[in-house]
């Protein structure tokens, strides 16, 4: 009895991603000189976080630089914001839209429009380079407020170009989709989300309405437009300073989200620090700790070590880091899955992301919630601890 053999699946073909478009295939003339001048380079992106699916493109249909957003069904994409497309916002927005083919395997995708055709490939990108970013403290928040902000830490070690975006959303309806160029590098820094009378390149109306939750993102993206990380925070009344807030950290490259904590209360060292979190469900997947000191002399004999509510302890640091010269702790992460380890006599930066000295996975299993307590002791050296928080999954 023979049958008909093995069935081949069907290929799938993605759009995301970034292509360049190729001229190769445009006979001599003006289109094709055109072509070679300003080749259309088209990124495009996931939706992330409650976001829509969004391009960064220049040249080509949209001549001149352009960020939107688009969908892709039925082998149609739809480019708003872009061309002669409506802009985004608007309800009953119609975009720019092409009739999608693929060859070659999915490397090459043409875009056939009424007016014209393009023929793109697969762009090389450079691969992320993002190893972390932490949300650091987020100010009492108001929606109606410019002044309300969060600070973020980023640790970049080969500042490869990228994109950002901030992403406000309201009931999973999108407010705000702003996309801009960026080149990150290890660095800490400020972030303030818009006031009413400020909109991105995607938005509803402000104010958002009151009563009800809302959330706010800053995102990074690599060359390609995919999403590394996410710092951010959530509110139930965003019209209410006072309103409680649940902070987030979103690892896209590993799949990890976190519950953020933090304790910014600055006190003298051989002392002890501690952060309460209560309302999380389920036991210890995953710890990351950030530490902050300040007035200590870079030859201190360092002792950090963490206590869970369950009484577990875990050393940190003991001893000189390094050579002796890297002075105090500036954001300093410690998680197991970093590259570097606090004990490595070589080390050159202590604003980066370390392996502790004995392994944060020592507390898997135990609960979340409770008093999770930092120890911090420079031997007698002085100084102040300014900045204790904790990424929790």
């Amino acid at each position: 009895m023979g049958g008909e053999g093995p069935v081949e699946p069907t290929p799938t073909y993605d759009v995301l991603g970034a292509w360049e478009q190729t001229c190769d295939h445009l006979e001599m003339g003006d289109e094709r000189d055109a072509c070679i001048a300003t080749p259309w380079k088209i990124q495009l992106g996931r939706a992330v976080l409650g976001g829509p699916p969004t391009f960064a493109s220049r040249g080509g249909a949209c001549h001149s630089p352009s960020v939107g957003t688009f969908s892709y069904t039925d082998e149609t994409l739809e480019l708003f914001n872009c061309g002669s497309g409506d802009p985004q916002n608007a309800p009953d927005a119609e975009g720019l839209r092409f009739e999608v083919e693929f060859a070659d395997e999915g490397e090459i995708m043409v875009l056939v429009g009424e007016d014209a055709e393009y023929v793109l490939r697969r762009a090389a990108v450079p691969s992320p380079s993002v190893s972390s970013k932490r949300l650091l403290h987020v100010a009492q928040w108001s929606c109606a407020s410019s002044g309300s902000w969060m600070r973020f830490q980023t640790v970049d070690h080969d500042r490869l170009d990228g994109w950002s975006s901030t992403l406000t959303v309201q009931n999973g309806v999108l407010f705000m989709d702003e996309f801009f160029s960026r080149a990150e590098g290890t660095s800490s820094g400020n972030w303030a989300f818009y006031d009413k009378n400020s909109r991105g390149a995607q938005a509803a109306e402000f104010p958002l309405e009151p009563g009800t939750k809302a959330s706010f993102y800053k995102v990074t993206h690599a060359a390609d437009l995919t999403p590394t990380y996410a710092v951010g925070f959530e509110v139930d009344d965003c019209s209410d300073a006072g309103s409680d807030l649940r902070a987030f950290e979103h690892d896209f490259l590993r799949d990890a989200t976190f519950r953020r904590f933090w304790n910014t209360t600055a006190q003298a060292l051989d002392a002890t620090s501690v952060i309460a979190v209560d309302g999380l469900d389920g036991s210890v997947d995953e710890l990351i700790v950030t530490v902050r000191t300040s007035g200590t002399p870079s030859d201190t004999e360092w002792t950090f070590s963490l206590t869970s509510p369950g009484g577990t302890t875990v050393t940190l640091v003991s001893g000189v880091v390094g050579n002796g010269s890297l002075g105090n702790f500036e954001y300093t992460n410690f998680a197991d899955y970093a590259a570097t380890s606090i004990a490595d006599p070589e080390l050159g930066s202590l604003e980066d992301i370390l392996v502790p000295l004995h392994p944060l996975s020592t507390f898997q299993g135990e609960p979340k919630n409770g008093s999770w307590t930092l120890t911090v002791s420079s031997g007698g050296g002085g100084g102040s601890l300014t900045y204790f928080g904790l990424s929790i999954r």
